[in-house]
């Protein structure tokens, strides 16, 4: 957003220098949380039936928290492209939809 870039002092046209303007991480850091702490909540806002029917999104909720995990590990973030592998997004795909299939 570029309202917390100004605030932060990074021009949206230096993003790509090298080294990175100091406030980037910064930036980052607090959009990371904030979509951390918003998936986190989309748990607790649905119920049993809406969190089955609602399975789909909540799959993708979960790729998108490891992708988030993944790009907190990942060196120089804004340079380099954070990816899951195929089997870790294959894994946490079914984890997810069998966490949330409806029980009988």
């Amino acid at each position: 957003p570029l309202d917390q870039l100004e605030q932060a002092g990074v021009e949206p046209a230096r993003l790509l220098d090298e080294p990175p303007p100091t406030g980037l991480c910064g930036v980052l850091r607090h959009e990371k949380e904030r979509l951390q702490r918003q998936l986190a909540e989309l748990e607790t806002l649905l119920n049993q039936d809406e969190r089955v029917a609602q399975r789909q999104g909540l799959v993708l909720a979960a790729l998108h928290r490891r992708l988030l995990d993944r790009i907190d590990t990942t060196r120089g973030v804004a340079r380099t492209r954070a990816e899951l592998s195929p089997w870790s997004k294959l894994w946490t795909s079914w984890r997810t939809a069998v966490r949330y299939t409806s029980t009988p």
